[in-house]
């Protein structure tokens, strides 16, 4: 199955069963998670990182980094933020805030390891080396846990900042045709 089919039927999903995702994505962390390699859960998470990334960018202006209010990251080409080709490879989401500071979003669907600030990192140099070199340049990682191994790498990393998503799914019952015309 393409891409594209698998994006309309989750958006499909979304309007069909009001799926209620994200919330506020959490900046507090529990210092008691343990840092197990990346594992599947029994609570829910996205299937696929685009899924996470999609979401993420459709809300952007919904939700709060910092106290920034972001929006995508529009280049003069008219190319938009959402998995920004670079000379190291796409950003998942490139997004400025109101002052024009630079917002680099790396996304893991599951658990990341500490892996992911090596990526996120060049993606924030380059992002400073070619046009955001007179604006900050900030950080983000999103993932469905966050490792402690990740947690201690970012506690000395200037301007990144680590979230947790939860989404939430229910599914509210029709009214039943039958029950109107009593």
């Amino acid at each position: 199955m393409d891409s594209a089919v698998q994006v309309g039927r989750f958006k499909t999903l979304t309007v069909r069963f009001g799926l209620l995702l994200l919330g506020l994505i959490r900046k507090k962390y529990s210092a008691w998670r343990n840092d197990l390699d990346e594992r599947e859960s029994s609570e829910a998470s996205f299937e696929l990182e685009f899924q996470l990334r999609d979401f993420i960018a459709q809300n952007l202006g919904a939700i709060d980094v910092a106290g920034n209010r972001l929006r995508l990251y529009v280049d003069p080409s008219e190319r938009n933020g959402i998995k920004f080709p670079t000379d190291i490879g796409p950003i998942d989401i490139l997004a400025v805030n109101d002052s024009g500071d630079f917002f680099v979003f790396e996304l893991k669907r599951a658990r990341s390891s500490d892996r992911a600030i090596g990526q996120l990192a060049r993606y924030m140099g380059w992002v400073r080396q070619t046009f955001g070199k007179d604006r900050e340049v900030n950080g983000i990682i999103v993932a469905k846990e966050i490792s402690n191994g990740l947690r201690y790498a970012v506690s000395i990393v200037p301007n990144v900042s680590l979230f947790e998503y939860e989404v939430e799914f229910r599914l509210k019952p029709a009214q039943d045709i039958r029950s109107r015309d009593s």
